[in-house]
């Protein structure tokens, strides 16, 4: 069941990219090994490969970046923040949930770099009701997330 599960996610990933930037087969290679490695929780040596594909312009290898930065450093960076931006400038939901965090831990050392999460906040349930309205199933699981349900 775990691994159907896990196959269907990897899917998922696979077929939402269509606003991504085109890349070259190294920059695909290099994207595709950095989410294995996310994947894997080796979150340190995924971010040189990600790097690669989110400098060309891949909102799910920025997104993930963000991730691994985020996850390394256990908290939002500047540098974690910038490439969520960049991904969600690109429609990722995820990033804009990411941004709209009140959590984080930035929050409590006064390091965020822009307090503007309900901006994000606002738009990724925006976003995500238009999508949902269309059948969009990630954008279902956004709002379910994020504590919206369907209406």
């Amino acid at each position: 069941m775990i691994k159907q599960l896990t196959f269907l996610f990897f899917m998922s990933l696979a077929l939402c990219g269509t606003a991504s930037a085109e890349l070259t087969s190294t920059q695909k290679n290099a994207r595709d090994k950095g989410i294995a490695l996310f994947h894997q929780s080796d979150w340190y040596d995924s971010q040189p490969l990600l790097k690669i594909a989110a400098e060309a312009g891949d909102r799910d290898a920025q997104y993930y970046l963000g991730e691994a930065i985020r996850l390394s450093q256990r908290y939002t960076t500047p540098e974690a923040k910038k490439w969520y931006e960049a991904s969600a400038e690109q429609g990722v939901l995820y990033a804009m949930l990411r941004l709209s965090n009140k959590n984080d831990l930035c929050r409590s050392m006064d390091t965020c770099t822009n307090k503007n999460e309900t901006d994000w906040r606002e738009h990724a349930l925006i976003t995500a009701q238009e999508r949902a309205k269309k059948g969009d199933t990630e954008a279902m699981t956004v709002l379910f997330t994020a504590g919206q349900g369907l209406s």
